[in-house]
């Protein structure tokens, strides 16, 4: 809305003016309003510029009657409100979580990668693809409802993430789910098989086999492109 509502603007004010005028105009109510806007914003978003559909280094780049258009990236936000959604939906308080000393170990296990290396998120920059993730070894088993954990929190802890982040950032991010190799990973010490209904039938499992890695669930964000 506030796209469509600056872009009338500009059309009724460099109507009454020459090529070079109509410019100079553009560019002063284009900074004057990029300003309020950033004025207004608790957390100010990296910006970043296009002029006449390519991007540019200023707006003196636009051809009269041009169109200057602004994005607002915001990862650093984005990743924060992801964080703290992951800890406000993890469970505290599993046999494995409540070890004298470690109250929630899970909720606290939550971090981010940055081109494969853990990184803080001030570290984040405007088009990075970010991974957050949770190292400790049962969390595939919370966020599948593995039996015995279900009881802890329903399954689904990434894809509640996931939503929240859509459902507030959706228009300037994507979000998917993944499963991850870490290092040190956690090692199965037997082969587990498939389970229906609290019940494990068939033989072992192709991908879970005594001795293997587990993989990690994890919520892989990027910015959109427009």
């Amino acid at each position: 809305m506030a796209r469509t509502a600056f872009a009338e603007t500009i059309r009724v004010q460099l109507g009454r003016f020459g090529p070079e005028e109509a410019k100079l105009k553009h560019i002063e109510i284009a900074k004057r309003t990029l300003a309020e806007f950033l004025a207004r914003q608790q957390v100010k978003p990296h910006v970043t510029l296009e002029v006449d559909g390519h991007p540019a280094a200023n707006e003196n780049e636009v051809k009269p009657f041009g169109v200057i258009t602004y994005y607002f990236l915001r990862m650093q936000e984005i990743v924060e409100f992801a964080m703290l959604k992951a800890r406000e939906f993890s469970p505290v308080g599993t046999a494995s979580d409540a070890r004298p000393g470690h109250p929630g170990l899970y909720r606290e296990s939550w971090f981010i990668l940055v081109d494969g290396r853990k990184a803080d998120v001030s570290e984040i920059q405007p088009d990075d693809e970010v991974i957050l993730t949770n190292n400790q070894p049962y969390s595939r088993k919370i966020n599948t409802g593995a039996r015995g954990f279900e009881r802890y929190a329903p399954p689904g802890v990434v894809e509640k993430v996931r939503q929240a982040v859509l459902k507030k950032y959706g228009g300037i991010v994507e979000a998917r789910l993944d499963f991850l190799d870490l290092e040190d990973a956690y090692v199965l010490k037997h082969s587990l098989r498939h389970i229906y209904k609290g019940r494990r039938y068939g033989g072992p499992r192709r991908d879970a086999m005594k001795g293997m890695p587990i993989t990690y669930p994890a919520l892989v964000l990027m910015p959109k492109r427009f």
